[in-house]
């Protein structure tokens, strides 16, 4: 039997090639397609983009235990506006800073604060679900959808902390295709 170079980098390739397209589904699994929990304050308005993909998700599924709406966008920015207010001095405030006796500083203390606040247009969404515990939005395949979860205004406020469980459901077709690729991939060197 004669050692061949080129048989013996292409059992590597096609060995190199099934290992990616097993573990590609594993890791997937463990990451694109795992549970995110999420603490929703009452008006928290949060968009879901960063924990979804629209190449490997089909559906982005929602869940709380307090009623939430949640908005599905095509992906084009928000308009954003910018509101100032100058807040008035309402009087002197002393503040104890511990120095040394010898010396004496006088100290001048401005207080600057900036508070931003997202909003979307509810508007402009594509599809919705209100007062809802469960919702199932449907992602567009390679798109720039996604979705903006709110905490539902119809209940009063509650001092316990409110959780988002949002889960990506798999796009079967791209899920499966390692699968298939791996069965071509093993006929294929079976019969070499």
């Amino acid at each position: 039997m004669a050692f061949s170079l080129k048989k013996l980098l292409l059992v590597w390739m096609l060995l190199a090639s099934g290992v990616l397209m097993l573990s590609t589904p594993l890791v997937l699994r463990f990451s694109v397609y795992s549970e995110r929990t999420l603490a929703m304050g009452y008006q928290d308005v949060i968009p879901l983009r960063e924990h979804v993909s629209t190449f490997w998700c089909e559906n982005l599924t929602t869940t709380s235990t307090h009623t939430f709406n949640a908005y599905l966008y095509d992906g084009a920015e928000p308009n954003v506006t910018e509101h100032a207010t100058q807040a008035q001095s309402d009087g002197y405030h002393y503040l104890l800073f511990l120095n040394d006796p010898a010396t004496e500083a006088y100290n001048d203390v401005q207080l600057s604060v900036h508070a931003w606040r997202r909003v979307f247009d509810r508007n402009q969404s594509v599809d919705a679900c209100h007062e809802a515990l469960n919702c199932s939005l449907p992602l567009a395949f390679r798109s720039a959808h996604f979705v903006v979860a709110e905490r539902s205004r119809s209940m009063p406020p509650r001092v316990e902390p409110v959780f988002l469980r949002a889960l990506c459901e798999p796009r079967r077709k791209v899920y499966f295709f390692f699968y298939l690729a791996f069965a071509v991939l093993f006929v294929i060197v079976a019969f070499q």
